[in-house]
């Protein structure tokens, strides 16, 4: 959607310019700085990352990778959690291996106040290093680690039946907010209005529980992500299947349609409001952060072929959008391609780009570079929801990113999965998956120099026919029109070396489109087009 304020498309094009519009980049891009594969010949996954108290990285996940080619693993013959600790060159530092004879996994990690961690995922252990389970089909786990790794303490949290922590944050007063679902109404569980709820629990920094919360309905809630908000409380992403208790506004059928849910709660726990978005009826929100300005940068996934999503690209689209202080949204994006797009994280940096992270099937639309399979996409939008640059990861097998932290003046680093052996994946270790790091460092930043590459559109206003020319060392291999509402209207290759490609515009509506020109790995330009 488009700012009621917005200036109408002839005023932008004609205002103060001449017929020939040329842009170079305004933005920061970003390359592969280094990329780490972390495992054995195991099935071994990276959910979680952050940024270490002494400039390096966290990342935290599981391994079925045991014995010699992982230091001190050896609780079972299924998953252990994983923590790495990796320098700011991408080196091993430590790894932690957490678990017992059972399976146990780390989804989320932060990084506590005095420079050690918290992570929590779920277990299913009774022994090991795991003490207080309580039984069901799991319970969500937290541990304590010192910034050397060596484990503080841990606690089993939930009740009889199944429990799962999904997210954690750090708080001010040394301790964590977890957050994920629960199925329980025993144990450390009080409040669940039926089948499973979100589930929040403050914990001290001695790991004891301050307060739980069960927040949701009837119908299955789960939460994925949490954040402290500056000025109090924390937000909440999520889904909810359920049309009562504490969710209004549902749209579909309860217990079938996934509508994603935002909740905000004050510092007790407490709900403040919660606001549900369902544009397609099938929607599942991911990941939340707070915006220095205020509101929050919300994403997930959704059906976009489904009812009520005319902007989409068909398969399932990276749902990116910005709301306000109550959880409106006050633009939202579709992005990706005609295959299945995922998105699971989301970051702010200091100067208000936008960056999110997942993965992507598409070969086409937003979508550029991939080198087969699932590829890793990061891409970065502008505070008004504009796509900067976008940049596939990974090589001609299965590559999945869940999660992504900006570097503050110093880039962008994602962790996920490689099953490749290829493209821009070094080192795999031979099992059906690794765990993989990847740090994205800033390619250009700022307007680039006259000797940079550049491209222009003639003429401009246009037509039936526009010309865009290239400068000598700007070589795209495709080229995008969007129109006002983000739709791809037209998409065309470019031939190789060529200096220029012609759009033929004679059977689309005038308007104000924008011209995206795409390289090999990433968004090379955007250009405004008026046709009129």
């Amino acid at each position: 959607m488009e700012n009621a304020n917005t200036t109408s498309p002839r005023a932008m094009a004609l205002a103060g310019c001449s017929c020939i519009l040329a842009l170079v980049p305004l933005y920061a891009q970003y390359q592969v700085e280094w990329q780490r594969c972390i495992g054995g010949v195991g099935q071994d996954f990276a959910y979680g990352i952050t940024l270490g108290a002494d400039g390096g990285y966290a990342m935290a996940g599981f391994l079925r990778s045991h014995g010699v080619l992982v230091d001190n693993c050896n609780h079972s013959t299924l998953k252990d959690g994983l923590v790495t600790h990796l320098d700011s060159a991408g080196t091993t530092l430590w790894q932690r291996c957490l678990g017992g004879a059972d399976d146990d996994r780390f989804d989320a990690i932060a990084t506590a106040q005095d420079g050690g961690y918290f992570a929590a995922g779920t277990t299913a252990s009774t022994d090991g290093d795991v003490v207080g389970y309580q039984g069901g089909d799991g319970d969500a786990w937290a541990v304590r680690l010192n910034s050397a790794g060596d484990l503080i303490w841990q606690r089993c949290l939930g009740g009889t039946e199944f429990d799962a922590a999904y997210a954690l944050a750090a708080t001010a007063d040394g301790g964590c907010i977890v957050a994920g679902t629960s199925w329980s109404t025993d144990g450390d569980v009080s409040g669940n209005h039926g089948a499973s709820d979100g589930w929040l629990v403050k914990l001290a920094t001695d790991g004891t529980i301050e307060w739980q919360r069960c927040l949701g309905g009837s119908q299955m809630d789960y939460f994925s992500d949490v954040a402290v908000v500056g000025t109090g409380g924390y937000i909440l992403a999520g889904t909810t299947l359920s049309n009562d208790g504490d969710v209004t506004g549902y749209l579909g059928d309860p217990g079938w349609n996934d509508n994603a849910w935002v909740v905000k709660v004050d510092p007790d726990g407490n709900l403040q409001w919660q606001q549900v978005h369902a544009p397609t009826l099938h929607d599942r929100g991911r990941a939340i952060a707070p915006l220095p300005s205020g509101g929050y940068l919300f994403a997930g996934s959704n059906s976009s072929i489904d009812i009520g999503n005319t902007e989409g690209h068909g398969g399932g689209d990276f749902w990116v959008a910005k709301l306000n202080g109550t959880g409106l949204a006050e633009w939202e994006r579709w992005l990706g391609g005609n295959s299945g797009d995922f998105a699971m994280d989301v970051a702010v940096d200091d100067n208000g780009d936008y960056f999110v992270s997942g993965y992507s099937g598409s070969v086409n639309g937003d979508v550029s570079g991939n080198h087969g399979d699932y590829d890793g996409w990061v891409l970065s939008l502008e505070e008004t929801g504009e796509l900067q640059w976008e940049l596939s990861l990974g090589g001609s097998d299965r590559d999945q990113l869940y999660a992504g932290t900006v570097v503050p003046g110093n880039g962008y680093v994602v962790a996920g999965i490689t099953k490749s052996e290829d493209g821009d994946v070094v080192g795999q270790m031979g099992g059906p998956e690794d765990a993989w790091v990847v740090k994205l460092g800033m390619l250009t930043t700022g307007i680039a120099d006259n000797s940079a590459p550049s491209a222009a559109i003639s003429p401009n206003p246009a037509q039936d026919l526009a010309t865009i020319s290239f400068s000598p060392g700007l070589r795209p291999e495709r080229i995008a029109l969007i129109d006002v509402m983000g739709r791809l209207v037209l998409e065309q290759t470019v031939a190789p070396a060529a200096p220029s490609a012609q759009l033929e515009l004679g059977s689309l509506p005038n308007g104000l489109y924008r011209v995206k020109l795409f390289g090999p790995e990433m968004v090379a330009f955007t250009l405004p087009l008026l046709k009129w």
